[in-house]
């Protein structure tokens, strides 16, 4: 499917809206699995990163801002492969790729391969 620029550019806004409202923020979780769109990964999550709010910047991308710059603190060692997006009120946003900075993945971290109780930033990541 090809939209217009002007449409996708509202087709993120609504993704923008939905990732942001309710109490909470928007969350990030990595896995170290790959798993069907929508499906239980069948493990928990190797970090949970929580987004800032409002959770990305719009313009004809959304570039996404998490809410501590240090990272958030990986529970289980592993390599990514796998990000589950989730909104404020915890509901399934969207499943994406997750690779290293300078790759082509939605997700880029400045390295796939976490350690628990080590940290994990964001780098530049956008959706588009």
């Amino acid at each position: 499917m090809d939209v217009s620029p002007g449409h996708n550019v509202a087709r993120l806004a609504g993704t923008l809206v939905f990732m942001d409202a309710g109490p909470g923020s928007a969350t990030i979780e990595l896995y170290g699995v790959e798993f069907a769109p929508g499906e239980d990964p069948g493990e928990q999550p190797l970090v949970t990163l929580l987004l800032a709010k409002p959770s990305a910047t719009l313009t004809d991308v959304l570039t996404l801002h998490q809410g501590d710059i240090t990272g958030d603190l990986i529970l289980h060692s592993g390599i990514v492969k796998t990000a589950r997006f989730k909104s404020a009120t915890g509901a399934w946003v969207m499943d994406t790729d997750a690779g290293e900075e300078g790759g082509d993945a939605a997700v880029q971290l400045p390295t796939t391969v976490l350690r628990a109780g080590g940290r994990c930033p964001l780098s530049l990541s956008v959706i588009g």
